[in-house]
């Protein structure tokens, strides 16, 4: 029933929804404050990627990898998903497993993305020492 659920929601996503979850950057990164460190980073990495993926700065991924990460963070900052987190730690629970698959699924994007995000970096310091 899960996969169905990812499955019907995924193929919803539109460009507006990826404005909204940068828009709201800030509830969702409230809600990554309750998940466990080494997702919460790669969840924040991801959430990174999106906001660059936006503004034009990052292309190096698949649309469908795009629209994967902004279903799960739209799932995230849903109340009312599969198990609406007001259930107390089942509804909590819902929200890991579905966030753990995206950080999984989406491994080599992410892995790309902090490859890229260090290169650039490196080229700004390096533009700031010369320039």
């Amino acid at each position: 029933m899960k996969e169905d659920f990812a499955k019907e929601g995924l193929q919803k996503i539109e460009e507006k929804d990826l404005e909204a979850v940068v828009k709201k950057e800030e509830q969702v990164r409230n809600s990554l404050s309750r998940i466990e460190k080494n997702v919460k980073d790669e969840l924040e990495t991801l959430l990174e990627l999106l906001k660059d993926y936006y503004r034009g700065e990052y292309k190096a991924i698949s649309w469908r990898s795009v629209a994967l990460a902004v279903f799960a963070f739209l799932y995230l900052i849903n109340p009312l998903d599969l198990l609406p987190d007001f259930t107390g730690a089942l509804g909590f629970i819902d929200d890991l497993a579905v966030l753990g698959s995206v950080v999984a699924s989406l491994a080599d994007d992410i892995r790309r993305y902090k490859k890229w995000k260090e290169e650039k970096e490196k080229e700004s310091k390096l533009d700031h020492l010369h320039g």
